[in-house]
């Protein structure tokens, strides 16, 4: 089993790796489009965590609507979503922008919170520079704006 640090990104509408693997869960608030199907990597990392069985409840009692997680992909090196899980077909769309992405380590918030870490809240990331919140755009088309990414370490 290898150390494993785990950043944890919250949104919602209304308001140094050191050899280690990084994930990050995105929580969202904010119709159609498919998913890709995860890699073996992507389900590994999400059934380790608990992912889908954690965070219908946690998204009920921080009465967030949405939330994405995200991990390095071993192939890339780039950070991609594993993950997501949404309480309404509202946030779908934002999931399935957000899943057009991916990030370098340290880029953008998504990489900030994987590279450190630690946590970082955003008020109204529609509003901010995209070089802060890359997903600015799809942000406010998709009425995301509260933010918060918190770091975690677990052992896989």
């Amino acid at each position: 089993a290898d150390n494993s640090r785990n950043p944890f990104l919250l949104h919602d509408k209304n308001s140094n790796n050191n050899g280690k693997s990084n994930y990050i869960a995105d929580y969202s608030d904010s119709d159609d489009v498919d998913e890709p199907d995860p890699e073996p990597w992507m389900e590994k990392i999400a059934d380790a965590l608990g992912f889908h069985q954690i965070v219908p409840g946690l998204l009920r009692l921080l009465d967030f609507d949405g939330a994405e997680l995200w991990a390095m992909c071993p192939k890339t090196q780039r950070i991609k979503m594993c993950g997501n899980n949404v309480r309404d077909n509202g946030v779908f769309q934002w999931e399935q922008y957000s899943n057009l992405y991916d990030f370098k380590t340290g880029s953008g918030l998504v990489g900030r919170v994987y590279l450190s870490g630690s946590s970082e809240w955003q008020a109204n990331v529609s509003r901010l520079d995209r070089e802060i919140f890359h997903r600015q755009a799809g942000a406010r088309l998709h009425g995301v704006k509260g933010v918060v990414g918190i770091g975690c370490d677990t052992n896989m």
